[in-house]
């Protein structure tokens, strides 16, 4: 990861610049291999380059928060997507869904099955 980031740095000092699809890359890349403080710091960066985060950047980052088991940052991740005005496909819904009943929190799965419906 040391090399990628490096790469990505000198894209931002001497260019070319990094498009939409570099931070896919990389933010999946540090969600798989469990650099979530990494992704989150990337996806500040990507907004702070004027990039609008999508449904796919969002199913990224909500994934790899479930899978550290880390619900309250998957949830936050989910409602900030609502709240700018993007839709959840069945990608985010699924996803929040299938870490919240792993965590045990099935009552709060179902009202977003609910939700979702």
């Amino acid at each position: 990861m040391q090399a990628v980031e490096q790469l990505l740095r000198e894209m931002l000092d001497v260019g070319p610049s990094p498009n939409f699809q570099t931070y896919v890359i990389l933010l999946d890349g540090y969600c798989k291999h469990g650099h979530l403080d990494r992704a989150m710091a990337l996806f500040r960066q990507l907004e702070d380059q004027g990039m609008s985060p999508n449904v796919v950047i969002y199913n990224i980052l909500i994934n790899g928060m479930c899978n550290a088991g880390k619900l309250e940052d998957a949830k936050r991740l989910f409602n900030d997507l609502l709240s700018k005005g993007c839709q959840p496909d069945v990608m985010a819904f699924t996803t929040l869904m299938n870490g919240l009943c792993k965590e045990g929190h099935v009552s709060e799965a179902r009202k977003l099955l609910q939700e979702m419906g």
